[in-house]
């Protein structure tokens, strides 16, 4: 029931009056008591303007109960951005209502005083037959100044519901949101002139009409908003629509707005009648997403070069390495003097240390781009332990320093982990004490600290040398990369400065730390803790397979560097094979093709970077030709490139095997035995 209509009952109830005209009789008799000549003064003014304030009453109720129709309508309107303003708008629209309620109860006591004064003082009463009697004057005075609460409580209820009006009205301003109203049958569209102002328009120069905003959406985006708004009308959705579109503005550019409302009203069919809602101007947003993602895309293309760069620089070095190694490993083999002998091994050993930068190089990019696996698996730790040694006995014996291994009593044999990765930190950290310990000794350290309860066990490696030591304030940036703790020692001992970088960055990746303590002239410690889980010790191998390289084997090379060509030629033939040259993937098909079947070749060498006719579209071409046979010759990739995930690349086209350049004859005879024993099986 509104207030005007809750006024009326009220009055009717308590004055006995059954219909709106009764009222209008009891309203009369009021003025004729009014008229008595015994009447007060005070009172006669109060009686005879009663009727009219009554009427003002009714009107300003009628008038609250708009505004807070109104009110409560905005309150519907606002979007998810406005819902800490909304919260505050509902508790004062319902401070409203109890304020309303209050002004009720204030009208109820007001008209039961005036039955208790027309009972009590004989003054007419509101009635069929109404009979002047003489009123109370200080009575009749009450009636009056709780008339004037009424009133100003009523002025106090209108005060709060513009403040709050004017508090929603400018959070809408502030916050450049405009509402929409929309008629879905007449097709009338009621936009604010926040709404206009957001595009530079004033409302003026909108027709209020849908196809004004229709007109307004990017050419490229109209039709999508159309599907959008029709498939939500026609599913009688009563959940928010929400979609981003482009709408131009009066200069003629264009802004990205967000569109939120729903519909607020349906008819008896079920038929949507009216929706609401905001927009809010979001080009901001999109152009901070549209700089992001160009900021990404750069940072992605970036990344790409950087790999591209790194891996093309791997490929141009490692080529001519391959040469100058392999070359310098048969001239080693032959027959020289003394002095002969000791030059080429110093061409050997600058070369291995030049590889060494290039494979650390690799390994930093690897690292700082995320791309470093590290693997989960058996291994035996006293042998990780020996091989990690055993390539740095000599170094240290030239050097007249001890190498030490202090193992503690207790050690798990077997755990599980990534041997490969703790070998190379292991080496690195080895090495190093050796590169910068002048007399004295090495000590590599292994033993069991203390676990978390029923963990696996933590084992703490740690490398003592008696070196030259590390000042405490650069002790710090070791580990930092292409640091070292003085720029003379990159003269003096050499070094990329990348080594404890890539050695702390594998024991993090390992879930260790790694640490070091020095003294100045006293020597240096690196240690870290891992925790390795037991492991079981594999089952051997008891395949009755060979592991001498069968002899005699037809062997074809795809390889398009004349030096290259050399360098696998006179290993694949000191290995015992037989051994067909070609120079580009074009000529390995087709003399693998037309190779007689009693001649069929047993391996293929393929280099992957080749003109005409790369390694890999070559692969596809041998398998093709291979499949309607039903066999398959093994594939082996040889190639300078070697950076991470280019081995599952060359497995992946169709290859078994991978070596890389500059090429091992120990991981060659490897990889030869292991994709011929895969054939045979």
């Amino acid at each position: 029931m509104t207030p005007a209509k809750l006024l009326q009952r009220q009055l009717r109830q308590h004055w006995g009056a059954a219909t709106p005209e009764a009222l209008a009789v009891c309203l009369k008799s009021l003025a004729e008591v009014a008229s008595h000549p015994d009447t007060p003064v005070e009172a006669r003014q109060a009686l005879a303007g009663l009727p009219r304030l009554l009427e003002q009453v009714d009107g300003v109720y009628q008038q609250m109960e708009r505004d807070l129709v109104l009110s409560q309508r905005s309150l519907a309107l606002s979007s998810s951005e406005l819902n800490e303003v909304n919260q505050r708008l509902r508790n004062e629209s319902a401070q409203m209502q109890r304020a309303t309620s209050s002004l009720l109860q204030t009208l109820n006591q007001l008209t039961q005083g005036l039955d208790e004064v027309a009972s009590a003082e004989s003054l007419p009463v509101p009635g069929p037959a109404p009979t002047p009697s003489e009123p109370a004057q200080g009575d009749l005075a009450g009636i009056a100044q709780r008339m004037a609460q009424l009133v100003r409580a009523h002025a106090i209820a209108r005060q709060q519901l513009y403040a709050s009006e004017q508090r929603l009205l400018l959070a809408v301003q502030g916050s450049n949101i405009g509402l929409w109203d929309w008629n879905l049958q007449t097709h009338h569209v009621h936009f604010s002139d926040e709404w206009a102002a957001m595009l530079g328009f004033a409302v003026s120069d909108l027709a209020p009409h849908y196809t004004s905003l229709i007109g307004l959406l990017h050419p490229d985006q109209a039709l999508r908003f159309g599907n959008e708004i029709g498939a939500y009308f026609d599913a009688r959705r009563t959940d928010t629509f929400r979609t981003e579109v482009q709408l131009r503005c009066k200069d003629g550019t264009y802004k990205w707005v967000a569109f939120t409302g729903r519909v607020v009203e349906y008819d008896a069919d079920e038929e949507p009648v009216r929706a609401t809602g905001v927009s809010m101007d979001i080009s901001a947003n999109k152009a901070y997403e549209q700089a992001m993602a160009a900021a990404r895309d750069a940072a992605e293309a970036a990344s790409r070069a950087k790999g591209d760069f790194l891996a093309n620089m791997s490929h141009e070095i490692r080529t001519p390495m391959n040469g100058i190694l392999g070359l310098t490993e048969l001239c080693l083999a032959t027959s020289l003097d003394a002095e002969q002998r000791g030059y080429l091994e110093m061409v050997h050993t600058s070369a291995r240390s030049l590889l060494t930068v290039i494979n650390d190089i690799l390994d930093f990019s690897k690292i700082e781009a995320n791309k470093l696996d590290i693997e989960h698996q058996p291994f035996n730790l006293p042998q990780v332990i020996r091989h990690t040694l055993a390539p740095l006995k000599l170094r240290a014996e030239g050097r007249d320093i001890a190498l030490r291994t202090e193992l503690a009593p207790g050690l798990p044999e077997w755990l599980s982990g990534d041997a490969g990765r703790l070998r190379q930190v292991l080496l690195n950290l080895v090495g190093n004490a050796i590169k910068f310990t002048e007399s004295g000794h090495v000590t590599l350290g292994v033993e069991v600290v203390p676990a978390a309860p029923n963990g696996p066990p933590l084992l703490r490696f740690s490398v003592q040398d008696t070196g030259i030591g590390i000042a405490p304030d650069r002790l710090a940036s070791v580990f930092d990369a292409f640091s070292q703790a003085d720029t003379s020692i990159s003269r003096r001992f050499g070094g990329t400065g990348l080594g404890l970088t890539i050695s702390s960055r594998l024991v993090r990746l390992m879930g260790g730390e790694l640490q070091a303590s020095s003294q100045l002239g006293e020597g240096t410690r690196f240690w870290f803790d891992l925790a390795l889980p037991l492991a079981q010790a594999p089952a051997p191998d008891l395949s009755p397979a060979s592991d001498e390289l069968p002899q005699g084997l037809r062997v074809l090379v795809a390889e398009d560097h004349p030096i290259n060509q050399v360098v696998a030629r006179k290993i694949l033939e000191h290995l015992g094979q037989q051994v067909t040259l070609v120079a580009n993937g074009e000529l390995a098909v087709a003399t693998f093709v037309n190779q007689p079947e009693n001649q069929r070749f047993d391996l293929v060498f393929m280099d992957i970077q080749m003109p005409v006719l790369d390694g890999f579209a070559a692969a596809r071409l041998l398998r093709a030709h291979e499949l309607p046979l039903g066999r398959r010759t093994p594939i082996l990739a040889m190639t300078a490139h070697a950076m991470e995930g280019y081995r599952e690349q060359c497995l992946a086209g169709g290859m078994d095997g991978y070596v890389t350049k500059p090429v091992e004859r120990k991981q060659l005879v490897q990889e030869m035995r292991r994709v011929l024993r895969l054939a045979a099986d």
